[in-house]
C-alpha cells in the first residue's frame, strides 16, 4: 500500500505535466531573438543544466517533500521554479512503479502460510535521460488508447 500511494502523490504531474513545464521553462528562458523550439525533455540545455540527482539532491529533495512546503504547491498551476522538484518526484515515482518485491510463501500451514519477504529489487535510481523515452512511450499509449471505450481506474477508490 506505502509503495502504492507514493507511486501517484510523486507523480503529481505525471509525464506529460512535466513535459508541459519543461516547455514552459525553456520558453520563460529564451529571449526574442531566439529560435522557439524548446530543448526535449531531460536534454541539458542553457536553461535546463541537468544531470542526474546525487545523494545531496535527493536528501534536499526528501526534505522538502515531507515539509509543509510541499503540501502547499499547487501541482495544478505547477511553478517554473519548482522545475527540479517535479523532475526528481517523477524519477522516484518511477523508481518505485519498477521495483519488485519478491516473497516465499511457507507451505507448511494450508490454511495460513507465513509470507516471508525475501527481496527487494530494482530499486535503482532513475536517469533523466530516459524522461525523453517515457514522454514519447505515454503519447504512444495515448494515442492506441484514444479509440478504446474509457472505464474508471479502480486503484484510486
Amino acid at each position: 500500500m506505502t509503495i502504492s500511494k507514493l507511486q501517484r502523490n510523486l507523480d503529481t504531474l505525471d509525464i506529460e505535466g512535466l513535459s508541459k513545464l519543461w516547455r514552459e521553462t525553456e520558453l520563460d528562458h529564451q529571449s526574442a531573438h531566439e529560435e522557439s523550439v524548446p530543448t526535449p525533455l531531460g536534454a541539458p540545455s542553457a536553461h535546463h543544466p541537468v544531470q542526474d540527482p546525487d545523494i545531496s539532491d535527493w536528501t534536499e529533495f526528501l526534505d522538502i517533500f515531507q515539509s509543509p512546503q510541499a503540501a502547499e504547491m499547487d501541482h495544478n498551476q505547477p511553478k517554473i521554479e519548482n522545475m527540479r522538484y517535479y523532475i526528481l518526484a517523477y524519477l522516484l515515482s518511477a523508481t518505485f512503479k519498477d521495483c519488485s518485491i519478491i516473497v516465499r510463501l511457507d507451505p507448511d500451514d494450508q490454511f495460513m502460510p507465513r509470507v516471508q519477504p525475501i527481496a527487494v529489487i530494482d530499486l535503482d535510481p532513475k536517469s533523466l535521460t530516459r524522461l525523453r523515452k517515457w514522454e514519447q512511450l505515454d503519447r504512444e499509449i495515448v494515442l492506441g488508447y484514444n479509440p478504446v471505450i474509457r472505464k474508471i481506474c479502480v486503484d484510486t477508490r
